[in-house]
């Protein structure tokens, strides 16, 4: 069934290594603590999955934070 469902990017309702697939498309710079927000995507995606994640642009200080090269 489709379903949409609003949570919290940094507690989100689902197990460890649930997703294959995680896109965070414009979403680490709206939130208060994109560390916390990425490593929840990163708790709930696959160990072999995918993460996409855009930003509207690469000057953007998210951008710039080291974890965010070693995530992607």
């Amino acid at each position: 069934t489709d379903k949409a469902l609003v949570a919290d990017a940094k507690k989100l309702p689902f197990k460890d290594n649930f997703f294959g697939i995680v896109l965070l498309s414009d979403v680490l710079e709206h939130i208060s603590n994109p560390k916390q927000a990425a490593d929840e995507a990163l708790r709930v995606t696959k160990k072999n999955g995918l993460i996409l994640e855009t930003v509207p642009n690469d000057w953007h200080p998210v951008v710039k934070f080291s974890w965010v090269r070693k995530l992607f």
